[in-house]
């Protein structure tokens, strides 16, 4: 089956500075929530996806990985030891168990059940408890990469507009950059993750298109030049996520606001850029 895309994982040293650096681009995040793994985020709740800002608070917590058994927190505190950028594409669900077999059986699986649950602080300040199941993935053809299908169990709590609502007026997460160096192990890859009719070949690349946002892959060499200020990144065989699409109403004041704030961007086929170094190792992409 397709699955959209529900969000995005993005692993930084500091979680107060990414916070600060996002609200100055227009971003509404939620409070600081912790895992009981050791790792603590701050969210960017948008209209059916988000980002996860995530950072290793507690590395004393964080548990070691197995052939059967991924462990988000060392993933991504191994990922840190590197650089800081996107770790992660996250995929919605309804049923995880259902993915975890639908995997399984595609040869792209082979990890066990995960569950977990964790405190949410409301905009009233009262605090629930939301739960989750997630149905990991991977693949030799992304090496540098984890995926998993997340199905949410109290989305009444998770989800809020006072959370959605964002001055730089986003509204979801509408692509996800991919520099691979085996574009046909790719495209077999991404055809099991979703379905074989949801790849196509752009010629200098590949659209994996999603019920809820898109894809973009290429290969290695080609990756810097089709996104904006990704050479650097797209040359490191460590790194498969270069940057993500955000789509927004205005870009005009999208410019001004990062212009007061100080922030560089570019403007490129109607987006505005934002460089890897002036978003803690992810490009940025603001488009209508």
């Amino acid at each position: 089956m397709r699955r959209g895309i529900d969000h995005l994982v993005l692993a930084v040293n500091s979680l107060d500075a990414a916070a600060e650096r996002f609200e100055a681009l227009g971003f509404t995040l939620t409070p600081r929530a912790s895992h009981p793994w050791g790792t603590d985020n701050r969210l960017v709740q948008l209209q059916g996806n988000f980002l996860e800002i995530v950072e290793v608070a507690r590395p004393d917590r964080i548990e070691s990985s197995t052939s059967t058994r991924a462990s988000f927190g060392e993933f991504n505190q191994k990922f840190l030891e590197h650089h800081e950028g996107m770790s992660m594409l996250v995929l919605e669900t309804t049923d995880a168990a259902r993915d975890r077999e639908e995997f399984d059986g595609r040869g792209i699986g082979g990890y066990e059940p995960f569950h977990f649950e964790r405190k949410a602080k409301l905009p009233d300040g009262n605090e629930v408890t939301v739960a989750f199941s997630l149905a990991y993935s991977s693949s030799p053809a992304l090496p540098a990469a984890l995926f998993f299908c997340c199905q949410q169990h109290a989305p009444e709590h998770f989800w809020k507009p006072t959370y959605q609502s964002h001055a730089n007026a986003a509204s979801i997460v509408a692509e996800v950059y991919i520099a691979v160096d085996d574009l046909d192990a790719a495209r077999e890859y991404f055809a099991k993750l979703q379905e074989p009719d949801a790849v196509t070949d752009t010629g200098g690349g590949l659209v994996v298109e999603t019920p809820r946002g898109n894809l973009r892959v290429y290969r290695r060499d080609d990756a810097g030049q089709a996104v904006p200020g990704t050479s650097a990144l797209a040359a490191q065989s460590s790194r498969q996520f270069l940057g993500f699409g955000i789509r927004i109403d205005d870009l005009n004041a999208q410019a001004a606001r990062l212009r007061d704030a100080d922030i560089e961007f570019t403007e490129s086929d109607g987006r505005l850029w934002i460089s890897p170094a002036q978003a803690f190792g992810c490009a940025v992409c603001f488009q209508a």
